[in-house]
């Protein structure tokens, strides 16, 4: 599981709405949140979020994911307490690391690359009033990507 951040460059903003460079990373909080979960080699599901906060993402969690179930995150802090329900690894990618055994989120990373090449080549633009429709129709294709053709 893990959270993507989707909107527009600072660069083509509007003056009014654009942000000092200097705010680093908070350009990411001015994007609308998305998280995502995916069953290796199985189904993905993503919903659209207020934000990346434990009180936001954690009931998607535990709506969508049984107590036996293994998790690999990120060191996100939101995910922090995971590890008292579920089986949780992380992989710490501040520290270069992307894969750990079997552990990784190269899974949920790849649909995060076909949801935003879909908004950004297909969709050119997204408010964050329609966005769960968005991700709810890459969320179809990657789920509907074997099936057989007819």
């Amino acid at each position: 599981m893990d959270e993507t951040y989707v909107g527009g460059k600072n660069e083509n903003r509007s003056i009014s709405i654009r942000h000092d460079k200097s705010e680093g990373t908070l350009e990411r909080y001015k994007k609308s949140t998305v998280f995502g979960m995916v069953k290796r080699e199985g189904e993905v599901r993503a919903k659209h979020v207020q934000n990346a906060s434990e009180l936001s993402l954690i009931p998607v969690i535990y709506e969508n994911v049984n107590v036996e179930t293994k998790v690999y995150t990120d060191q996100h802090k939101s995910y922090s307490k995971l590890k008292r329900v579920y089986d949780h690894k992380i992989v710490k990618h501040s520290k270069g690391q992307y894969v750990k055994g079997r552990v990784s989120t190269n899974t949920i990373e790849s649909f995060w690359a076909i949801l935003k090449r879909g908004i950004y080549g297909i969709c050119l633009f997204t408010s964050k009033k329609h966005l769960q429709l968005y991700v709810d129709e890459f969320v179809f294709r990657y789920n509907t990507r074997k099936g057989t053709e007819n």
